[in-house]
């Protein structure tokens, strides 16, 4: 009978500080986790294996009477090192649930699972069996080497698909609770985990302190005794080790693996699973996790990671171990299109650990800021598309229907990815006004990249009614408004325009204008245009926005003329006495 044990079998490929690579088993992982940079391989392999050793040690921490020490956390942080006598104790108690092909307790597995079509070997890996056709080459090997099975297992555990599963016995059946999808433990959601540059770091910083006595792994209990397959998870460990499918390997007396037993397993609660994972990232408006990551759009949008009350948990712990210091995280998800995984986007961010912990909101307003000026790029390429005759609008209004705001959205993604860099770039600025000085390269890089667009669409647009000209110096204008005023929240009175000075046609402000003789004008209010409403003491002030913004031939006789409803637009806005509702 073939042994593979993962304590001792080097199965875990890492890179070590000095630039070169190993293959190294579990105690190996942590007894040179001060000099191991990080795991090799793709993000999600980074994070299945990160998940075992962090939940390995965590409870041995626990075990050891150091779950609550943040004391001892932070003396290993300082040393650069795991605690080896907790380690080694842990392991040796439960070595016999480490080996891949024990006959009563493989790691990881249902010994008793039998199916009457087992996998073969080579399609475990769940994105190359659902892509095998249209995507990467599928691996073709009749039989795979053990170290390759174990990564093999803990990505189908974390990442296979919802859809109908090989039963024990009786061909295939659906879910064993009828109407909740049971994607593994990550699915879906998008992912944390930090890149420290040490092994040891990492494993500290993703796993929040206190730790609970109660939090067992799966190879210290049974989780799929008992009728109730629903579990609700309540705790780190339990919820990294959950085994969301039943699965047995096959391995012949040489130890290479030939075919795989799979069916359901246990299926967490979807309305708490990930309640108590650290790792995850959580919707704001909702408090569940960022579901249903979409492959165009950058994986740091929407900005929940940001938010206190969103955010994954290790991320004000990481920064309470650190101190001031950069770091690096990285966020992996899967799509699925239905029950195929139909890619698995992932990113690497630089940043100063104080935006880990953010309690001011800067960090939000600053990449709400920026989703703005991409929401003005998309109203503004529509503009320069509907001019072009590229487009027809669907509605009689300017207001975008539903497949138009999908058109939109895929501009939006567009321009998103190429703001990610100068994010970045921002994030890993130690300067105090970081953030502002991050705001203003951001707006003179979209005021430059619209200049480019309105070179190219300007001699193709026809349809009066969308000069690009126009569409250009409304964007221009709007980014301008929300740099300037991008830390003052939503809803909150925009910035108050300049105004020309009569006398010498430069800008100044309202408080400065002279005032002029006769009867007072009466507020006007601006609206449409892609732009956000605001409001003018006067015709005459709105004259001198429209003048400052690109309309010289600008009037108030205009504008007084769409205020009477006499005329339907002036200058391409909509306009109305503050007094009229």
């Amino acid at each position: 009978m073939a042994s593979y044990n993962l304590i001792r079998e080097p199965w875990i490929r890492v890179m070590m500080r000095d630039g070169t690579n190993q293959r190294v088993g579990i105690h190996g992982a942590f007894e040179h986790a001060g000099r191991i940079r990080l795991i090799t391989g793709d993000p999600h392999t980074r994070l299945v294996v990160l998940r075992l050793l962090a939940a390995i040690h965590a409870r041995a921490l626990t075990v050891a009477g150091h779950g609550d020490d943040t004391a001892h956390a932070q003396r290993l942080w300082a040393a650069n090192g795991v605690d080896m006598d907790a380690i080694d104790a842990y392991l040796r108690e439960w070595e016999d649930r480490f080996d891949l092909f024990d006959p009563t307790r493989p790691f990881m597995q249902d010994a008793g699972l039998r199916v009457k079509f087992p996998r073969p070997a080579r399609t475990l890996t769940p994105w190359d069996r659902d892509r095998g056709l249209f995507g990467p080459a599928m691996d073709r090997r009749s039989v795979i080497p053990a170290a390759d099975a174990v990564i093999a297992l803990l990505l189908d555990l974390a990442y296979d698909t919802a859809g109908i599963k090989s039963a024990p016995g009786q061909g295939r059946v659906y879910p064993p609770v009828a109407g909740i999808l049971c994607n593994g433990w990550p699915g879906p959601a998008v992912t944390w985990v930090p890149q420290t540059g040490s092994l040891a770091h990492d494993l500290l910083a993703m796993s929040p302190m206190p730790y609970r006595t109660d939090d067992l792994p799966c190879w210290e209990h049974d989780l799929l005794d008992g009728d109730d397959v629903l579990i609700r998870p309540t705790s780190m460990v339990q919820a990294w080790t959950m085994p969301t499918r039943r699965i047995r390997l096959t391995a012949g007396d040489d130890g290479m693996v030939t075919c795989a037993h799979a069916t359901y397993g246990v299926i967490p609660d979807p309305m708490i699973m990930y309640d108590a994972d650290p790792l995850v990232c959580l919707n704001a408006r909702t408090g569940t996790p960022v579901y249903r990551a979409d492959a165009e759009r950058p994986l740091w949008l929407p900005p929940a990671w940001a938010r206190a009350d969103t955010r994954p948990h290790w991320f004000p712990w990481c920064a309470q171990l650190m101190g001031e210091q950069p770091t690096r995280v990285e966020c992996s998800a899967a799509v699925y299109n239905q029950a195929v995984i139909e890619d698995m986007p992932s990113m690497t961010m630089q940043t100063q650990s104080r935006w880990l912990a953010d309690t001011s909101g800067d960090l939000t307003l600053f990449l709400s800021a920026v989703r703005q000026m991409a929401d003005a790029w998309a109203r503004m390429q529509r503009r320069f598309e509907l001019g072009a005759g590229r487009r027809v609008l669907e509605s009689p209004t300017d207001r975008a229907t539903s497949n138009e705001g999908l058109r939109d959205q895929h501009t939006m993604a567009a321009i998103l990815r190429d703001l990610t860099p100068l994010i970045e770039q921002t994030l890993a600025d130690p300067a105090d006004d970081a953030l502002d000085m991050g705001v203003t390269r951001i707006m003179e890089y979209m005021r430059e990249r619209g200049r480019e667009a309105l070179e190219q669409h300007s001699a193709l647009s026809f349809n009066l009614r969308y000069p690009a000209a126009q569409a250009w110096m409304q964007f221009v204008a709007g980014v301008k408004i929300i740099a300037a005023n991008w830390r003052t929240p939503a809803n909150d009175a925009p910035i108050e325009p300049p105004q020309r000075d009569a006398s010498n046609n430069k800008a100044s402000t309202p408080a400065t204008a002279n005032p002029k003789r006769g009867r007072q004008g009466k507020p006007v209010i601006r609206e449409g245009g892609g732009m956000p409403q605001e409001r003018f003491d006067s015709a005459t002030q709105a004259v001198a926005w429209l003048r400052e913004h690109g309309h010289e031939r600008a009037a108030s006789a205009g504008i007084s003329a769409a205020c009477n409803n006499q005329k339907r637009t002036a200058y391409g806005y909509n306009w109305r006495f503050a007094d009229q509702q």
